[in-house]
């Protein structure tokens, strides 16, 4: 009988699924820099507003984009009834709240272009 995936393997497939059903892909691969719209297609895109290009860096101060600091990311917000989320837009930086008990993001009009 064939062994299954390690289970290590198996989350990181599982994260990568993930990443990649939100639009998003890593700024820099391996590194905790965070993550960019790429598909305007994509969950984020569609559900909240984002746009192709946004970054998002950090979630409650934790970056975000490697495997152990998304979990750790993803941990810490999952306790808390609203997560602040740093987002880049061009040259514009700016914290957003994400309300879990609403699953929505207040603040993305802080990033719209004039």
């Amino acid at each position: 009988m064939a062994a299954g995936p390690e289970p290590a393997a198996a989350s990181d497939d599982a994260r990568g699924r993930l990443i990649e059903s939100l639009g998003l892909t890593p700024i820099r691969p391996g590194m905790a820099a965070g993550y960019r719209v790429e598909n305007p297609e994509g969950g984020l895109a569609r559900k909240y507003g984002f746009l192709e290009g946004d970054e998002i860096l950090s979630v409650n101060g934790y970056p975000l984009g490697t495997a152990e600091d998304d979990r750790l990311a993803y941990h810490v917000a999952s306790r808390a009834d609203v997560a602040q989320l740093r987002v880049r837009r061009g040259d514009r930086e700016i914290r957003l709240e994400y309300h879990a008990d609403q699953d929505r993001i207040e603040g993305l009009d802080a990033l719209k272009t004039e």
